[in-house]
């Protein structure tokens, strides 16, 4: 409804609409079914007809799917039709039109009519008796969320927007029994049953003038302008990547869960005046931002892509470029449970050997060992920007921000004044947060959304961290904005976890903001699309206690509480409590990143559930 709130539907509507509406389409269907038999008659079916009428419809689908054969096939399959002896386009066809059938044939007419009316009349008496009995009736509710586009399948007769597109019309049941019963009849009758669309495509088949199919099928095989897709597709494929890569950067997405990132991975040269191949030959960097708390930060490092290649070597570059972008596809599915190979043997002392080492401790999250071996790299090669941006990233990890910061600005500083780094911007926004120095981060985040911009890439995990920053500011409508932005662009590349998150955000700040009935909305909306989402039914049994409706405000809260597994493991298995954390203020508001008013109103609840425990033991001492 309006309001959001859960029907609860009377079991009278149960027994005497639902149960009684599906127990009828099941009886008409036995009655068609048997009704059907005992007007069908022996009929000898005409298979030179029948036989023509499939070689059209086969010659339709060779013309749809011609790109997928090769030129030898279609030329085959040409002659197999169109040839002008022994081709099946060029026999006369035995079978009569339609209309000399009829008049040949008058107990034809008399079989149609017989299937039209099995067919027709058990629908519209079904229908009419349905729609004139039951009609404005809610019946049932789907168990999972749906989107706006089923409302006009499930909510037929019931003109009402604000109702939840899951409600189920009596007539929308009505349709989903016509259509859904055939696999419970076909196991009822242990035989074939009545099945409405197979009966029109034979009648259609057993109507069809092979006279007109033929010769219009003829011309069109005669006239196919025949081009073979597939030993393009590999050309197709590797120019599509020498395009993403043209402007040097490529923005990958990965949306494994709610913490994970997106990566910026960069072909950078090694100088101003790098030549072509010196670009082909720098390393393939890929550095991952933060997407949802500080505590996520997960860098990864590739290989370099191109070495031992030659200036003049084209098919090393398309290796090259189809190597780069598959390495980079597969930083978004590498997980992060590989075992850590530390302490390093005694003879791991190339810069290599410890870049390795750095890059598996850091996949096992052994970020003490990964900052170890960055160090010595750098100690090998000082001059290395990458090195120090890479340490930076593992230290932001460890909560050590100053010490990013420091790394950050040093990898900046010994690069070219016109270079750019998105990840580096990122990731040192990152640090600032994490110091509360917001304005700083806010500039960082700019930065690296105005970069962003000028090479056509969109960044909303950037957005959604400069919207944190923002509404520690106390600039609200703007962090709305970048909360906005980033749902927005989350839903344009699929990334359902990223764009519920990124909701959750923008229906917490309307709140802030004063518009109280769009925030609900919004948490609302997230709720149906994750229901096992703590935080919105956190966020709502706030809201609800806010208005005074406490009863809905403690069911929230309990179903949060005690109905979803936080992934919390113990000794015993994982822990219900899901809401544990959201009873910590300093947790709620500087980590999670609540508003100060849902912040309070939440505070506020559950000091009343507090002092509705504590009279309770009161009274029972």
């Amino acid at each position: 409804m309006a309001g959001g709130h859960a029907l609860r539907l009377d079991a009278d509507i149960r027994n005497w609409v639902l149960l009684p509406i599906a127990f009828a389409m099941f009886l008409v269907g036995l009655i068609r079914f048997y009704a059907n038999k005992l007007m069908q008659t022996e009929r000898k079916v005409d298979m030179t007809g029948l036989r023509e009428a499939q070689s059209v419809i086969r010659s339709q689908r060779l013309r749809s799917g011609s790109a997928f054969l090769p030129p030898a096939a279609i030329r085959m399959r040409q002659h197999y039709f169109l040839h002008k002896e022994s081709g099946i386009f060029s026999y006369k066809t035995e079978k009569l039109n339609p209309q000399q059938e009829l008049m040949s044939d008058p107990m034809q007419m008399v079989e149609m009519m017989k299937k039209q009316v099995s067919m027709v009349l058990p629908q519209m008496a079904t229908m009419a008796w349905v729609n004139f009995f039951f009609t404005g009736f809610v019946v049932a509710k789907v168990p999972f969320p749906l989107t706006p586009r089923f409302r006009m399948m499930l909510q037929r007769g019931i003109d009402l927007p604000s109702l939840d597109v899951t409600y189920v019309s009596s007539l929308s049941w009505y349709f989903l029994n016509f259509f859904g019963l055939r696999g419970l009849l076909d196991m009822f009758l242990g035989e074939a049953t009545v099945d409405d669309m197979q009966m029109q495509m034979q009648m259609q088949q057993m109507s069809m003038d092979t006279a007109k199919g033929f010769q219009q099928e003829k011309e069109m095989l005669e006239f196919l302008e025949h081009q073979w897709i597939v030993p393009s597709s590999e050309t197709k494929a590797a120019g599509r990547l020498r395009k993403v890569l043209s402007n040097s950067n490529l923005i990958l997405q990965d949306g494994r869960n709610t913490t994970s990132t997106f990566a910026v991975a960069r072909l950078e040269p090694r100088g101003r005046r790098a030549t072509k191949m010196q670009r082909c030959s720098s390393r393939l960097r890929v550095t991952r931002t933060h997407r949802a708390t500080l505590s996520r930060n997960h860098p990864r490092w590739l290989p370099k892509a191109c070495a031992g290649a030659s200036d003049g070597d084209t098919s090393f570059v398309r290796r090259q470029i189809l190597s780069a972008g598959a390495a980079a596809v597969v930083v978004g599915l590498v997980g992060t449970a590989h075992a850590s190979e530390t302490p390093p043997p005694r003879g791991a002392g190339t810069v290599e050997q410890l870049e390795v080492l750095a890059k598996r401790a850091y996949e096992a999250r052994d970020l003490e060992n990964a900052d170890t071996f960055l160090s010595r790299i750098i100690a090998l090669e000082p001059n290395e920007a990458v090195w120090r941006e890479r340490r930076a990233q593992v230290r932001v990890d460890l909560k050590r921000f100053e010490a990013a910061l420091v790394d950050f600005d040093d990898a900046q500083r010994r690069r070219p004044p016109e270079y750019r780094s998105l990840g580096l911007l990122a990731n040192r926004g990152l640090a600032n947060e994490g110091l509360a120095r917001w304005q700083e981060a806010v500039d960082d985040y700019s930065e690296s959304i105005r970069l962003a911009r000028e090479i056509g890439a969109e960044q909303p995990y950037v957005y959604n961290s400069r919207g944190n920053s923002l509404a520690s500011l106390g600039r609200y409508e703007e962090a709305l904005s970048d909360y906005e932005a980033a749902r927005a662009v989350f839903q344009r590349s699929h990334n359902l976890s990223g764009s519920i998150y990124a909701q959750s955000n923008k229906g917490l700040m309307l709140v802030q903001v004063g518009r109280e009935e769009e925030g609900e909305r919004e948490l609302r909306s997230v709720m149906r699309r994750a229901p096992g989402s703590i935080d919105t039914r956190a966020a709502l049994a706030a809201i609800a206690y806010a208005r005074g409706d406490l009863i809905e405000a403690e069911e929230l809260w309990n179903w949060a509480c005690t109905a979803i597994n936080s992934g919390q493991l113990r000794e015993n298995g994982p822990v219900l409590d899901g809401c544990a954390l959201y009873r910590d203020p300093d947790w709620l508001g500087r980590i999670r990143r609540w508003p100060p008013i849902m912040v309070s109103r939440l505070g506020a609840f559950l000091n009343l559930q507090g002092g509705a425990v504590q009279s309770a033991m009161g009274g029972a001492n």
